[in-house]
């Protein structure tokens, strides 16, 4: 078993920028799953921040920005997810404004980022997720700053609390500009059965254009 080790296999250290103007979405504290209860959940504001048509998926929740990125404003509190929660899909970009929350988890994932999918963690604690995955995994970028992200077990081979794989070149043509970047945070007592306990990246075909940031 591997503990606390990152796994990367880029061959950079670069930085990336998002500049847009992004709806806010504050979410209910302690809300996470989908229900007709009047309270805005993590997994409603998602599916707003990610509507193409009106941004209102779920009435609970303030509208996304059905053309740009979205930050979902979370109210502090201890938010605990489960295996009806687990793994919300990220399809494009969107930040999570934790403001001192706790992102708690009986079960194993919290976010699974598609090719086109770019989460933002922002003054967060990510922990407890526990399983045959990892915390936080896919195909897409991450940015993580001024958080805790800690004691998350992936049973399975790679990536304790991130894991993350990019497929280009031939692989995947038409796939955007991937980037994974760690600001001012921490990682303690991840673990996995394989590589990378705290954080695994992986890269198949061409490295252009492709890089991680690791900061403070």
């Amino acid at each position: 078993m591997i503990l606390g080790r990152v796994l990367i296999l880029l061959p950079i250290l670069l930085i990336t920028a998002q500049a847009a103007i992004a709806a806010v979405i504050p979410v209910t504290g302690g809300f996470v799953a989908i229900a007709a209860e009047g309270k805005c959940s993590i997994a409603e504001a998602l599916a707003n921040a990610q509507d193409t048509v009106d941004g209102l998926a779920y009435k609970d929740c303030s509208p996304g920005n059905p053309n740009g990125p979205d930050v979902l404003d979370l109210e502090k509190d201890n938010y605990v997810f489960d295996s009806a929660t687990a793994n919300l899909v990220v399809l494009q970009s969107v930040t999570i404004e934790g403001r001192g929350s706790t992102l708690d988890h009986d079960d194993a994932g919290f976010f699974v980022l598609t090719v086109n999918g770019f989460l933002t963690l922002r003054n967060l604690t990510v922990q407890g997720s526990e399983g045959f995955e990892p915390a936080i995994s896919g195909t897409g970028s991450l940015e993580i700053e001024s958080s805790l992200i800690q004691k998350n077990l992936n049973q399975g081979p790679a990536g304790g609390a991130v894991s993350l794989t990019w497929n280009f070149g031939p692989f995947d043509p038409a796939a955007n500009i991937q980037s994974a970047t760690f600001v001012d945070s921490t990682f303690i007592e991840n673990q996995t059965n394989g590589s990378g306990g705290a954080i695994r990246i992986m890269q198949i075909g061409d490295a252009k254009d492709r890089w991680v940031m690791i900061t403070g």
